[in-house]
């Protein structure tokens, strides 16, 4: 596995530390990733309820649904809280993954066969996040999933209106 960290929106490798990837956008929307040279390697967006990852050329690389924590329905009697978002379901090139928010803010990519892929661990507040994949994910990937994990985790915000 290799070891990562995420801050201020750029991804370093952990042995080195020097940037993999730079993540750019507004939080809850649309979102750009560039690699160290400053060229386009991913465009992040959501429609409606689906986030998307989009190659370069404008196809689409992978969609994410995202779906309320078991035992939690969406119409029922909630005057005291909402109910919560716990993970998404993405199709990425004709293969299933589950990307899950645990306890304490923590993300998880697991792939159809309940095997983890990718942990997403918080540093603290104000620290950015450590992160472990393999050493054959690719890394403006990473920023990817990154970006799903943010759209996941705004999914669970009480919005003021």
């Amino acid at each position: 596995m290799a070891r990562y960290y995420i801050r201020t929106g750029t991804l370093y490798r952990e042995e080195d530390k020097r940037p993999a990837a730079v993540l750019k956008g507004a939080p809850a929307g649309p979102k750009r990733v560039f690699l160290p040279d400053g060229s386009l390697a991913l465009r992040i967006s959501h429609r409606g309820r689906e986030y998307i990852l989009w190659r370069p050329d404008g196809t689409e690389m992978a969609v994410a649904s995202p779906a309320y924590a078991l035992g939690e329905d969406p119409h029922g009697q909630y005057a005291y809280r909402m109910p919560r978002m716990d993970r998404a379901y993405i199709r990425w090139e004709d293969r299933e993954y589950i990307l899950t928010l645990e306890r304490g803010g923590h993300y998880r990519l697991w792939d159809s066969d309940r095997e983890l892929l990718v942990r997403f661990t918080r540093r603290g507040w104000g620290f950015g996040w450590s992160v472990e994949a393999p050493d054959t994910f690719d890394q403006p990937l990473l920023c990817g999933v990154f970006a799903f994990c943010q759209y996941l985790g705004f999914e669970n915000e009480f919005m003021a209106v």
